[in-house]
């Protein structure tokens, strides 16, 4: 038992093979923090039953977290990240692959579809016109909900 402090100037190297199962397990357990200045490599999961806080300085579009095993998440996802999407490739949340939504999706600002929309159900529209065509080259369908009259209208 050391008890007070010690220093090792060279790796330390604990050959152990006790698998942790929780913060009183493995081949070491810490009572208190760790501080680490340097990368950590995990050869299995990282759990952690707490709040996680993760910041960088990294100068590359890296990120805080990199995972090569996908990422698992049981809670919400909240991005505070703020930037606006022109393009595929851009944006607060970015993914090469699709998105499978289970629920309802609300947008609040414009909604730009690059390739074909298929509806299951009903398609609403609150308001507006709907374009059919390009922007200089269209015709505009219009509801007038007090006359009940469907306009379309060819440039």
């Amino acid at each position: 038992m050391v008890s007070g402090g010690a220093n090792i100037a060279k790796r330390l190297r604990v050959r152990g093979n006790h698998n942790s199962t929780g913060t009183d397990s493995g081949s070491i357990v810490v009572t208190g923090g760790v501080g680490v200045s340097g990368n950590i490599y995990a050869g299995g999961v990282i759990r952690s039953t707490g709040t996680t806080n993760v910041s960088t300085t990294l100068a590359t579009k890296q990120g805080a977290i990199i995972s090569d095993g996908g990422l698992y998440v049981t809670k919400d996802i909240v991005v505070y990240g703020n930037t606006s999407s022109g393009s595929t490739t851009t944006g607060s949340i970015v993914t090469r692959g699709g998105i499978g939504l289970g629920g309802n999706i609300y947008v609040g600002g414009n909604a730009v579809v690059g390739g074909t929309g298929t509806f299951g159900g009903d398609l609403t529209v609150n308001g507006g016109e709907i374009y059919l065509g390009s922007t200089s080259e269209h015709c505009t369908l219009s509801y007038d909900t007090s006359s009940d009259t469907l306009t379309i209208s060819f440039p």
